[in-house]
């Protein structure tokens, strides 16, 4: 039986740029690094596994371009391609790439990659994001169980069903993180699941949120109130 994991290879020149891919995609449910690479000689070689289920490729490796490695290599996982150019989108259709990230890398777009690459190998599920508590203590939550994020100081709240969980994402991270979960910033502070909105009362000159199958409630002031009263009309 096909493992859970999807075994990731990391093909790129820059060691700083490996060490930033390998520590979101560690944080990340499911997931095995299964190899790097840091020039073409070895990049053909980690290819060439039949265990690889995905390759992240830079473009530019030195001196060499690594497009002329898949037209070499009998055997290609599916490739992302991460590069500091945007000029190299169009070429990326002709090799068939799944994705193309440019550098820097932000988590949510890893995310869009890797569920592409689970709707290829006909996986499904929910996807779901570690949550860094603080040293080794990291606690693992689905998106679609995130109700609220708010910030507090250097660290966000994530509210999930009746759990609330310290993160060391910005506000501006989550809010793109849950973009597809249906969320929407509604001040400097506040990231809302719209759907999961019971109800609104009036709390002063702001509003106050209850959500669904949750004791949560989250406080808005005059600002946030009247973005949710926009949203709420549209």
């Amino acid at each position: 039986m096909k493992s859970n994991f999807r075994k990731v290879a990391l093909v790129d020149d820059s060691p700083q740029d490996r060490l930033l891919l390998r520590t979101m995609l560690e944080r990340l449910p499911d997931i095995e690094i299964a190899g790097e690479a840091a020039c073409l000689k070895s990049a053909k070689a980690l290819l060439a596994r039949p265990d690889i289920d995905l390759v992240f490729l830079d473009i530019e490796l030195g001196r060499d371009n690594s497009f002329s490695l898949l037209r070499g290599t009998e055997r290609i996982p599916p490739v992302v391609f991460t590069t500091v150019h945007r000029e190299f989108a169009l070429a990326s259709y002709d090799v068939e790439a799944l994705d193309y990230l440019v550098k820097p890398v932000r988590e949510e777009r890893l995310i869009r990659a890797l569920e592409r690459l689970d709707a290829l190998m006909g996986r499904s599920g929910t996807p779901r994001v570690t949550i860094e508590r603080g040293g080794s203590d990291r606690q693992l939550v689905a998106l679609d169980s995130v109700l609220a994020v708010v910030a507090d100081g250097k660290h966000a709240i994530v509210h999930s069903g009746s759990l609330r969980h310290m993160d060391r994402r910005s506000l501006r991270d989550w809010e793109a993180l849950l973009a597809k979960e249906g969320a929407e910033r509604l001040d400097r502070s506040t990231v809302v699941r719209m759907d999961a909105i019971l109800a609104v009362k009036p709390y002063g000159r702001g509003a106050q949120l209850a959500f669904r199958n949750s004791p949560l409630v989250v406080k808005l002031g005059r600002a946030g109130a009247q973005r949710l009263d926009e949203l709420l009309r549209k």
